[in-house]
C-alpha cells in the first residue's frame, strides 16, 4: 500500500504545472508550462491587445484577439520561411562575452528563490550593471522552454539564455521575475482557442465598447465644429493599427 501511494504521489508531482511571471519594463507577461508539448504565454497584461503564444502537440502558434477578431499565426511555418530567406540559426554564443563578471556572496530572495548578486562591467565602456541570478534546476528547465517559445519564429541560439550553462537572471535592469510557482491547470487550458472562446467573446465586447466610445467622441467633436481634430485622430488610429499589424 505504501509503495502504491508513493507511486501515485510521484505521478501527480510529475504532472504539476508551473507558472512563471516576469516584468520587463512596464509589461507583465505570464508563462504556463505543463510539459514539452503544452505551454502557453500571455504576452501582455491586456490579453485583447497583446494576445497569447501556444505550444501544442501540433506546433507553436501566436494568437491575437485585436478588435475582437481571432487571428492565428503558425510560428514554425514563419521560421521555415525565414530560413528559406537565408536567415539561419546563429551559432552558440556566450551572453557574458564583453563583460568582466564579479560573483559576490550577497544574496536575496526573488520570487521565492535564493538569488546571488553579480556585478557586470562592460570591458569597453566600463559601465557596471547589477544582476541577480539563480541556479534553481526547475527554473532553468522552465526558462529554457520559455526562451524556446520566444525564439520560435526567429532563428537563433536556443541555449544562450543560460549564464555559464547554469544560471538564470531573475532580476536586472528593466527585468524582474515576479512569480515562480506550481499551479494546477487542465490540458484544455493549453488548447488553441476557437471562435467560441470566452476570451474572444470578452475582447469582442471590449472592441464594441471602444468603437461606441470613439463614435460618440467623433460625433460630439463634429457638433462642436472640431473637424480638424477629428481628422488628426483618424490618422493616429490608422497609424496605430498599422504598427500593431507589424508587431
Amino acid at each position: 500500500m505504501k509503495r502504491l501511494l508513493l507511486l501515485v504521489l510521484l505521478v501527480v508531482a510529475g504532472e504539476a504545472d508551473y507558472l512563471l511571471q516576469f516584468k520587463m519594463g512596464n509589461e507583465t507577461s505570464t508563462f504556463y508550462y505543463k510539459d514539452e508539448k503544452h505551454q502557453k504565454m500571455q504576452t501582455t497584461s491586456d490579453i485583447c491587445k497583446g494576445g497569447e503564444v501556444y505550444r501544442t502537440p501540433k506546433g507553436v502558434y501566436a494568437v491575437g484577439y485585436n478588435d475582437g477578431e481571432l487571428t492565428m499565426i503558425d510560428l514554425l511555418q514563419a521560421r521555415s520561411f525565414l530560413k528559406s530567406m537565408g536567415m539561419e540559426a546563429s551559432s552558440k554564443y556566450d551572453p557574458l562575452a564583453g563583460f568582466d563578471v564579479k560573483e559576490t556572496s550577497q544574496t536575496k530572495t526573488v520570487a521565492g528563490l535564493k538569488a546571488r548578486k553579480w556585478i557586470l562591467t562592460d570591458k569597453q565602456s566600463k559601465k557596471t550593471d547589477i544582476i541577480y541570478v539563480s541556479d534553481d534546476g526547475r527554473l532553468g528547465k522552465i526558462s529554457k522552454a520559455l526562451y524556446s517559445l520566444f525564439t520560435t519564429a526567429v532563428p537563433q541560439a536556443q541555449d544562450s539564455f543560460l549564464l555559464k550553462n547554469r544560471y538564470v537572471i531573475v532580476e536586472g535592469e528593466g527585468y524582474k521575475l515576479e512569480s515562480f510557482k506550481k499551479v494546477s491547470k487542465p490540458y484544455s487550458f493549453y488548447a488553441l482557442p476557437t471562435k467560441e472562446s470566452k476570451v474572444l467573446a470578452m475582447c469582442k465586447k471590449e472592441a464594441q465598447k471602444e468603437n461606441t466610445q470613439d463614435y460618440e467622441a467623433t460625433n460630439q467633436s463634429s457638433k462642436n465644429g472640431n473637424y480638424g481634430d477629428e481628422v488628426d485622430m483618424e490618422k493616429i488610429k490608422e497609424a496605430t493599427k498599422l504598427l500593431e499589424g507589424l508587431f
